[in-house]
């Protein structure tokens, strides 16, 4: 497989309002050039103006503003990695959207209100003007992709003639799903960047990501071919009669249907959700593909099976030169996890485990929103526990699912016709999570409760709460576990990561042994897509036949360290940079900071005390002080 890795266009970059797909493809046309990505990155939804001081409780804002100040924290690390003299486009964003964007004062910022004012802003870059290419808002991907072809600026007319697209040079095939939203917009880019031949098809709709889940569950658990039948049915009314065996490799950008399970994995096939920041994702892919980064990695495993391919992974990874920290056995607990999924710097992390839906309860909960309303609400609350050594307490995290308020179904026709303020929803959240009270009813036990996810640790579950990932660098995930394709997928890539492998259903142990090693004894020789299409093999002809899915791009590779002695420098330098910026930001604080850094902190203390020496230390300072000396000569 032999796929071009686009180039990125450092000299713009735009931040649109993620419902104005017209003008971002507009703004798109006028910079996109061939073979180069233009980064574009998407705003969310703001429901109300950044506050100058954090709320205490959720409120019907908490949301979006979260989302927002994420992004663009993302946004502002992204432009640190631009040129120094990059353009940055605002596109269509509200006066909500606006009061995130805290950009730096000498940047220069085209403020481009909607799209009639595209023209004006952008065209002065441009030495000669291009004739423009007309196409109805219906057809704005393959508008957007056929102007570049042909060199054309776009323009949006509903009178417009149907967009004829002619085949991609590359031998890729992008399929994305048209949500209508500027992530749609984006997913084109990534097409015309890398001349892939593009297919457009309609959309999942709103929740239909998890019919689907309920649907693999009937067929693999309950042996109903017609669950199978209808995700087939999904598959082929939006592809049709496209024959991608033409192609090298599938890139499919979905909120949630596994194409190649259908399609039977003839090529290589990976995936990109629409839902989860594909700006970030596509962006970082590019960039750190073929760089030079710390090789670290983390294993973890309970060891809950008798055989398994830790010992194999562990090999592996010593010859790719990885430093590696092993949570293994009875060292495999929720604490230990959830501190080095988000702390440790790792490349990539390896998970041997059970995973998928969890057992919890499902309770009656009676409360009164903030405007005196009394209301009921049924909800399925899993709880997982990480006791922190040497501390004497215990983190406790509860997950609230909930199924109906008032008696009417969540999510559904009837709830929305009831039009409830969105209040009703952030103080029901709020009343979940300050406690059950006497009055609640404990309906039922579950054995496994929707929508839930976890990996079984050596003590409890972790579920899958991430805030950060790998201190920052952006890791490969090979998630070895049952039905760890989608729901515990997003809090990985939402957090991050710019690879993750995982398995659609609860995959056969010696079948999940045989992929991971045969993907491990290839991988450095090709691309992680190429090799995960590889190493499925090994489960043809089983229940775990097609089995595994990858989100990720095509071209990106797993890195492989220098040295070993180089690699465990390098993580022990973006330890130890952590550990003092936190004792900056103590100092700073005045000491009075919550008790989550507290324990952040202890955790890097500890980690640096019991795998690092005084001589790594001395290593690392001498390379500090020669580094000085040489910038003072």
């Amino acid at each position: 497989m032999n796929i071009k890795i686009p180039n990125l266009r450092t000299d713009f970059l735009c931040i649109v309002n993620r419902h104005c797909p017209e003008i971002a493809a507009v703004i798109s046309s006028y910079l996109n050039e061939t073979g180069c990505y233009l980064p574009m990155f998407e705003m969310p939804n703001v429901t109300a103006t950044r506050p100058s001081e954090p709320a205490d409780e959720m409120n019907e804002h908490s949301f979006s503003r979260d989302r927002a100040e994420h992004q663009m924290m993302d946004i502002r690390q992204v432009i640190a990695q631009l040129d120094a003299n990059v353009n940055i486009v605002l596109a269509g964003l509200t006066a909500e959207q606006r009061s995130f964007l805290k950009l730096p004062a000498d940047l220069n910022c085209i403020d481009v209100i909607d799209i009639d004012e595209v023209d004006f802003y952008l065209s002065p870059f441009f030495s000669a003007r291009m004739e423009y290419l007309t196409c109805t808002s219906a057809e704005l991907l393959q508008g957007l992709y056929a102007a570049r072809q042909g060199g054309y600026w776009l323009r949006i007319d509903e009178q417009a003639q149907a967009i004829q697209l002619v085949a991609g040079q590359s031998s890729e095939c992008v399929i994305i799903e048209d949500n209508r939203t500027a992530s749609a917009v984006i997913a084109a880019n990534y097409a015309v960047a890398t001349a892939a031949h593009l297919v457009i098809v309609d959309s999942l709709r709103k929740k239909e990501h998890t019919e689907i889940i309920a649907l693999l569950e009937d067929w693999k658990e309950n042996g109903d071919q017609a669950a199978y039948q209808e995700i087939a049915d999904k598959v082929t009314s939006r592809l049709g009669s496209i024959d991608i065996t033409k192609f090298d490799c599938a890139t499919f950008f979905t909120t949630g249907l596994p194409y190649s399970l259908v399609l039977g994995n003839p090529i290589p096939c990976c995936y990109v959700h629409l839902g989860m920041r594909p700006d970030q994702f596509i962006f970082y892919n590019i960039l750190l593909e073929g760089e030079t980064i710390p090789g670290g990695a983390v294993l973890f495993s309970p060891q809950a099976f008798e055989d398994e391919e830790i010992d194999y992974v562990r090999t592996a990874l010593q010859d790719m030169h990885y430093y590696i920290r092993e949570l293994i056995g009875a060292g495999a607990t929720a604490y230990a996890m959830s501190r080095a999924i988000q702390f440790f710097p790792y490349s990539l992390l390896h998970i041997c485990s059970h995973g998928g839906e969890i057992r919890g309860r499902r309770i009656e909960h009676h409360f009164i929103d903030s405007e005196g309303g009394q209301h009921t609400v049924v909800y399925d609350g899993v709880l997982s526990f990480a006791p922190i050594p040497g501390y004497g307490k215990i983190e406790v995290a509860l997950k609230a699912f909930p199924r109906s308020i008032d008696g009417v179904k969540m999510h559904s026709k009837e709830l929305e016709a009831m039009n409830y303020p969105h209040h009703v929803f952030s103080d029901m959240y709020n009343s979940i999570l300050r406690g059950r009270r006497k009055e609640d009813k404990l309906i039922e036990d579950i054995q496994h409760v929707q929508n839930s996810c976890s990996i079984q640790c050596y003590d409890f579950s972790f579920q899958g709460i991430i805030k950060w990932l790998a201190g920052g660098i952006k890791p490969i995930i090979f998630n070895n576990s049952c039905q760890s394709w989608s729901r515990i997928a997003g809090e990985f890539l939402y957090a991050g990561c710019r690879g993750y492998i995982g398995t659609l259903w609860n995959v056969g142990n010696n079948k999940a042994i045989a992929v991971a090693t045969e993907f491990y004894r290839i991988t450095g020789k090709m691309s992680i897509c190429e090799a995960l299409h590889h190493a499925g093999k090994n489960a043809n002809g089983s229940k775990s036949e097609n089995g595994y899915i990858y989100w990720g791009l095509p071209f990106t590779t797993l890195p492989i360290g220098v040295d070993n002695a180089s690699s465990r420098a390098g993580i022990y330098q973006l330890l130890y940079r952590q550990q003092v910026f936190l004792e900056r930001y103590f100092e700073e604080k005045e000491n009075v900071v919550n008790e989550n850094l507290q324990l952040q902190y202890k955790w890097h203390i500890d980690e640096i005390n019991i795998h690092f020496t005084a001589t790594d230390y001395d290593q690392l300072f001498s390379k500090f002080m020669s580094a000085r000396r040489t910038r003072k000569q």
